[in-house]
């Protein structure tokens, strides 16, 4: 077997300012493999293989290391120059691509405090799957001052192989798992408190104090291992334990016989578990789940895992073998070791040596006991203890079994017991704290809360951190005075939520003095006995303390809101507000009361108004007007009970009766413009549905009425203007020209003041004549300026509108470049509008444009005679004139 031994030394002063980096955090696991000052040594034989033990540890996959397995594995052991670490975590990548010469079958993880050569113990031994991902590896956290990874090949492989290690951990040793402020001795003496909760002999005797003291790294010094277990199993009488003592050495003489010729430890361990189970040994009358103790296995040859390991290793040791105990979760064996290697041993059954190497020793373990060697689940919770550790398992399943018999105080004295010999015992530190708080419940529901919370104190006395202690003594003390209020002693209760105010300052427990009341007053509300509610909480006032009187008084005051919510939810609209009107004034300014009187005269209106119609809804409101005039959020209730009355008869196509609800309900439109708004409304959707009924007519004269009332309203105004846009638009389209002229001509005599009528009608003559302007009617479309002269009633209207069809006109042939029948267009304008000045000035802009054809070209000749021609129509027009000068200068030069 190969070790490479790599002592990985760090000098604190050279390097402290890097240790602090990687220690910045100290709950963050550090790679131990990776700890600062690395020192190596290694043996010479194994010198060519440094550059694998380096690959090992580079955080590099792909660089794989390669070691001869002589004798089937690798051992690597990594020092920390004296130093203590306390691994946590291994993991583990092999290659991606795996050479069947050189593949790896299992890891295990060993650690010592003694030597880089002995006293390892395995803390986890696991197969690897043929995987190149990271393979993790938890365990039990351990102290070490040398780490051994060993490494096993593959049946008839050479070598092992492996692409990177990490081991996580932290610096220094273990952090303790042991809870309690107090040491186990001390906390014997918190414990006795109690005695009188459970009239249990709560001292320990003189052999057990003596065996407590005499526990020193796990192993006993003054006490034989034999008899420390007997003591611990009940055999407090020296005399007693001396008989048993004897028997113990007759085993030993048998022991020694049934390993005669065994060779080495193994074959010894595997000879005595043989014997131990034969039909003459010590173990021949079978398991029995609950016998743990070595006394009764000597008496009756009955056992379970605890009591057959201890038998066992005591056995073991008196022949020289280096036996221990792993304790997992619920079960205990025995482990035997060889230098560095080791076997389990299931002490439970005599096929149990080794059961790692054997599926069906382990399946005969499991038909035998119910337990599972090593399930997956707990395989990170295996954790080697010495003698002492293993004797501390004794007490812990008598402490088991008294706690299964809720005899609590006994229960916690037998987990003391374990902790006493084994601190870090976890399981008795977990059922330790459970133990107290099932005793502290178990009391609180027999009523004897006085010692219920004593359990408690005692409890958090011991570990004061503890969230379920704190959680429970909260607990007890509600529990405590809640039953003393529910036998309706008001005075204990109180008294007692004071105590545990003081007590627990944090517990909210002066609150709850308010509730012994308001529970009380919750009841009659849930009966609706509003009257008794009310009654039951007052005497409350003048026994509880300042704090938990604003309690009761907030109580108080949400009583009317409540009663009257019900009282609404029952349709009592009235008893409702009499309720909240009567606390209103008691407790004026209080807006949640007036804000809920609103809220309840709103439904009852609405209530009122949906079933018995208008006229009893309005006289409801009008009355509660009356009563509460400075509720001026009533106002808002009555508009919208208008504009509820309104928008019914509105929607239903009853105008004129929405707009004789408006005028009747005037006084409760206290907002400005509120009823010209709802006029609005109503005449908009009526002067809708009328021109959706084809009669804008009738629309018209709704917009008419509506303005006689309301003069200045612009958007009643906006809206018959478009109604009388729209109807002149519909007829024109529908029955013609000379129809929507007799509309307009109406429209105008009715409404002679009415400027928008002028444009509406100017906007219609546009739109016909620039329908014709479009069609190219251009001559239809000067008759219809002459034809409706007398509905474009402004000054330049016909005139204007003419020039706009005779540009259009013009422009038509314009682009064509038709010049000379765009100038007949404009000079056809000058024989109706003689001398004007448009006209003359795009006749001549014509005259100009068709010129600069010839000019572009230099054909000055042609130019001129157009300028002649021009001139001829135009003889005093200046810029003809200054342009055919100009042609006749470039002809000349």
């Amino acid at each position: 077997m190969n070790r490479i031994v790599l002592v990985l030394l760090f000098v604190v002063a050279q390097f402290s300012g890097d240790l602090l980096v990687a220690q910045d955090d100290e709950n963050m696991p550090v790679n131990l493999l990776r700890l600062p000052s690395v020192k190596t040594e290694r043996s010479t034989a194994l010198a060519n293989e440094q550059a694998s033990l380096t690959a090992l540890i580079d955080d590099n996959a792909s660089t794989v290391a390669v070691i001869k397995a002589t004798g089937g594995s690798v051992d690597i052991v990594y020092g920390f120059d004296g130093a203590m670490v306390t691994p946590e975590r291994l993991e583990v990548q092999l290659p991606e691509n795996t050479v069947p010469e050189s593949a790896t079958e299992r890891v295990e993880i060993l650690v010592s405090t003694v030597s880089m050569q002995a006293g390892f113990q395995s803390l986890r031994a696991d197969p690897l799957k043929p995987t190149g991902q990271p393979q993790v590896f938890a365990f039990t956290p351990a102290a070490a001052r040398w780490i051994m990874l060993r490494f096993t090949a593959m049946e008839n492989a050479e070598n092992v192989a492996v692409a990177e290690i990490a081991l996580f951990g932290h610096e220094g040793p273990p952090v303790s798992r042991y809870a309690f402020n107090e040491s186990p001795a001390q906390a014997f003496d918190v414990l006795e408190r109690l005695k009188k909760t459970s009239a249990v002999n709560v001292g320990i005797t003189e052999d057990e104090a003596a065996l407590f003291a005499d526990v020193k790294d796990g192993k006993f010094n003054e006490w034989s291992f034999g008899e420390a277990a007997l003591i611990v199993s009940g055999i407090t009488d020296a005399n007693k334990r001396k008989e048993y003592l004897k028997r113990l050495d007759a085993l030993e003489t048998q022991a020694r016989a049934a390993v005669a010729g065994a060779t080495t430890p193994f074959e010894k361990g595997e000879k005595l578990l043989a014997w131990m189970h034969a039909a003459d040994g010590p173990l021949a009358k079978g398991y029995s789940a609950r016998q743990t103790d070595l006394s009764v296995i000597l008496d009756t040859g009955k056992f379970n895992c605890v009591s057959s390991a201890t038998l066992y290793n005591v056995l073991g040791r008196r022949l020289g073998l280096d036996v221990r105990a792993i304790e997992v979760p619920d079960h205990a064996f025995s482990i035997l070791y060889d230098g560095t290697k080791h076997a389990d041993v299931e002490t439970t059954t005599a096929s149990g040596f080794d059961p790692a190497r054997d599926p069906a020793a382990q399946e005969n373990i499991m038909e035998k006991t119910g337990f599972r060697y090593i399930p997956d689940s707990n395989r990170d919770q295996r954790r080697e203890i010495a003698e002492a550790g293993l004797v501390a398992i004794i007490y812990y399943n008598h402490g088991v079994t008294l706690s299964d018999e809720k005899r609590h105080h006994e229960a916690l004295l037998a987990y003391f017991r374990a902790m006493a010999l084994d601190r870090e015992f976890s399981s008795a530190v977990k059922n330790a704290l459970a133990a107290l708080a099932k005793w502290s419940s178990g009391l609180a529901d027999e009523g004897k809360f006085e010692e219920a919370r004593n359990v408690l104190v005692a409890g958090l006395d011991l570990a004061p951190k503890d969230a379920t202690f704190l959680h429970n003594r909260k607990v007890v003390w509600g529990q405590w005075a809640d039953n003393a209020a529910m036998a309706n002693k008001d005075d204990e209760a109180i008294d007692i939520l004071r105590r545990a105010a003081a007590e627990v300052p944090d517990g909210n427990f002066p609150a709850m003095q308010a509730w012994i009341f308001i529970r009380r007053g919750e009841d009659f509300v849930k009966a609706g006995q509003w009257e008794k509610a009310i009654a039951v909480v007052e005497p409350g006032f003048e026994k509880i303390d300042e704090t938990p009187q604003k309690e009761l008084k907030k109580w108080t005051a949400n009583l009317p809101l409540r009663w009257s919510q019900s009282e609404m939810e029952a349709k009592n609209y009235a008893k409702a507000i009499d309720l909240l009107n009567d606390a209103w004034r008691k407790a004026s300014g209080d807006k949640r009361l007036s804000q809920n009187i609103v809220y309840a005269v709103q439904e009852w209106v609405r209530e009122t108004f949906e079933k018995e119609g208008e006229a009893k809804a309005s006289a409801l409101l009008a009355g509660q007007l009356k009563r509460f005039p400075e509720l001026t959020t009533l106002n808002d209730i009555a508009a919208s009970h208008v504009q509820r009355v309104v928008s019914q008869l509105r929607d239903a196509g009853n105008f004129e009766e929405s707009l004789a609800a408006v005028d009747r309900h005037k006084e409760f439109l206290t907002e400005k413009n509120a009823a010209q708004n709802l006029n609005q409304s109503i005449s908009d959707a009526w002067a809708n549905s009328l021109i959706a009924e084809k009669n804008p007519a009738q629309a018209v004269v709704v917009y008419e009425q509506a303005l006689k009332q309301f003069p200045s309203d612009e958007h009643l105004m906006q809206n018959l203007v478009y109604t009388m846009q729209e109807w002149i638009k519909d007829v024109f389209a529908a029955d013609g020209e000379e129809n929507a002229r007799t509309v307009i001509l109406g429209l105008k005599k009715r409404f002679p003041e009415m400027v928008e009528v002028d444009e509406l009608a100017k906007s219609h003559v546009q739109r016909i004549v620039s329908g014709y302007c479009v069609g190219k009617k251009f001559q239809k479309a000067l008759d219809t300026i002459t034809a409706h002269k007398e509905l474009l009633t402004g000054k330049d209207d016909p005139h204007n509108l003419a020039m706009r069809v005779y540009d259009d006109w013009a422009i038509g042939f314009q682009k064509k470049k038709e010049w000379q029948s765009a100038i007949d267009i404009y000079s056809k304008g000058l024989v109706q509008y003689p001398g004007d000045s448009h006209l003359s000035n795009n006749a001549v802009a014509i005259w100009n444009t068709w010129a600069s054809t010839y000019i572009e070209k230099k054909d000055w000749d042609a130019a001129i005679k157009l300028y002649e021609q021009a001139l001829l129509q135009f003889p005093n027009n200046g810029t003809l004139k200054n342009n055919q000068i100009y042609c006749k200068e470039q002809l000349n030069k």
